[in-house]
């Protein structure tokens, strides 16, 4: 099983493959903008990238989140 916080970076990694911006995110998610950042780094930091186009590169690359038709 999958923990809350996994499952909340999936949902910020989406939302950054979306192009959404933190602020964005946050008012998608109910979540404070800050909150939003601090996942985006673990996310980044976890995919071994230092910045968010990279790590959608690599999430869209390797099937961590699937292309939308």
């Amino acid at each position: 099983m999958r923990s809350a916080r996994y499952l909340r970076e999936m949902e910020v990694l989406r939302q950054m493959v979306e192009g959404q911006s933190c602020k964005a995110t946050g008012r998608s998610l109910n979540l404070a903008e800050a909150t939003v950042k601090v996942h985006r780094k673990t996310i980044m930091k976890k995919i071994g990238t230092r910045n968010a186009p990279h790590a959608v590169a690599i999430a869209l690359r390797t099937g961590l989140v699937p292309m939308e038709a």
